[in-house]
């Protein structure tokens, strides 16, 4: 890496050739310093060496030096920095495709959860596989719609049409529900009751025990909440389990209480079973009707008791364990 001055003397042969050789060299090496060259006049092209291992090329228009590009000598590539000939999309603010752009099996991302956005020039579409989408938003409540020739658009719904004819001609059947109306803004004498509005389920996976003669919750056994759609909705509640007495000629009591309210008889409760041999295990389940007459949340929950002894809930008498509840609501 050198620099010459580009001027070659009338001289004696062995200084002509020193001169001669110092100005190839310099040629040779691109000009090579770490400042621009003397001999620079204005076209002049010389690599700034100031780093080592990313020098910079560069070009003297008789004024100032233009960095054309930084050459990585550990990863043997050129990064041009001049607008024209840019090759970094970081650092071109108008970049231009001259073809087509090929993802090549990659995406297209954003980072720091930014848009994506596609904004085509003056009368312009956005068009994805085919689809022409429309430039601006439409309304609250309209839809997309297309016609059928790859042009999507917003539309809204048009209700003038419905009648209790368009209703009612071979779609919705009215023998048993009665005839819908329109009064151009409702729908009226729709069929209703009698739709399952909601599922609720849960488990109880733990042996529970009891000695009370009285109806007692056992910790917390089989306990499940619901908020109904409507305070006209009717709640039905199926339980299940299984029952074991530690002595013979037991009875035991299960019941259903909604909160605070017990929906079974005040003493037997809704399910009785008298165990006469202590090494028998019972299956014990009940079903039940409520109208709750309420839009808030409301606990079922099985409640037990005994008539003496230890009364064993949610067991299969063989160590296992497990019981479970279901309500549905339906709508009145």
């Amino acid at each position: 890496m050198s620099q010459g001055d580009y001027n070659i003397q009338n001289q004696g042969f062995p200084a002509f050739r020193s001169d001669l050789n110092s100005t190839l060299s310099a040629i040779n090496s691109s000009n090579s310093g770490t400042s621009r060259p003397s001999s620079a006049v204005a076209g002049t092209v010389w690599l700034d060496t100031t780093s080592a291992t990313t020098p910079t090329l560069k070009f003297f228009d008789g004024t100032d030096d233009i960095s054309l590009a930084t050459l990585d000598y550990t990863a043997n590539t050129v990064n041009w920095l001049d607008s024209t000939v840019v090759a970094d999309l970081v650092n071109d603010t108008t970049p231009q495709l001259g073809g087509s752009l090929d993802v090549n099996g990659n995406s297209i991302v954003s980072v720091s959860n930014g848009n994506i956005t596609f904004t085509p020039d003056g009368t312009g579409k956005v068009i994805i596989d085919g689809l022409s989408h429309p430039t601006s938003d439409g309304t609250a409540g309209q839809f997309m719609k297309t016609d059928g020739s790859g042009n999507l658009s917003f539309d809204t719904v048009d209700l003038t049409n419905l009648s209790a004819t368009n209703l009612t001609s071979g779609t919705i059947p009215n023998a048993r529900y009665g005839t819908p109306t329109f009064d151009g803004s409702n729908l009226t004498n729709l069929p209703s009751g009698g739709k399952l509005l909601q599922v609720v389920t849960a488990t109880d996976s733990s042996l529970r025990t009891t000695t009370s003669t009285s109806f007692v919750t056992a910790s917390n056994t089989l306990s499940v909440d619901i908020t109904p759609s409507s305070a006209s909705s009717k709640i039905f509640i199926i339980y299940s389990t299984a029952i074991y007495m530690d002595s013979n000629n037991n009875r035991i009591y299960t019941t259903l209480y909604r909160d605070s309210t017990n929906l079974g008889d005040s003493s037997r409760g809704l399910n009785s079973l008298l165990i006469g041999d202590n090494d028998l295990c019972v299956p014990c389940s009940h079903s039940i009707l409520d109208s709750p007459s309420t839009a808030s949340q409301v606990t079922y929950q099985v409640y037990i008791k005994v008539s003496g002894s230890t009364g064993y809930f949610n067991t299969d008498g063989a160590g296992g364990a497990g019981g479970s509840i279901t309500v549905f609501e339906i709508g009145a």
